[in-house]
Formats: C-alpha cells, structure tokens, sequence
C-alpha cells in the first residue's frame, strides 16, 4: 500500500467514525422526540374531556337563562 492509498483509507475511517457519531447522536434526538410525542390514548382521553366539556357549557347555557328566570323572575 502505497501513501495515497493510506490517506485515502485513513480518510475513509475517519468519515466512517463520524458517520457512527451521527448515527448516535440521531439515535438519541429520535428517542427524545418519540418520548414527547403523544399516544394514541393521550389523545382519545384529551378529545372525550373537551367533547364532555363541549356538551357540560352547551347545556349550561341553554339551562341557565331558565334557572335564573324561575330563580329571580
């Protein structure tokens, strides 16, 4: 092996190295963002609360102007 082929294989793992590096480091930015992102149970729970607080105001305000008419009026 002459001294171009030896650069030119030091030079390959060398980028292989930081290609490793890489690769590691996207492992790891994967594995926050996967822990941070929701469930589909997450979501499902988080949709049947509003859809319960969407129908608790919606009858609250058709109820109240008669409560508060047999109340004061």
């Amino acid at each position: 092996m002459d001294s171009f082929e030896r650069e030119q294989f030091f030079n390959l793992s060398s980028q292989i190295a930081d290609l490793a590096k890489r690769a590691d480091l996207t492992n790891q930015r994967l594995a926050v963002i996967e822990s941070n992102y929701a469930t589909r149970a997450d979501v499902l729970e988080s949709r049947n609360s509003l859809v319960m607080w969407i129908i608790g105001l919606g009858l609250f305000t058709q109820l109240a102007p008669y409560a508060l008419k047999h109340l004061f009026g």
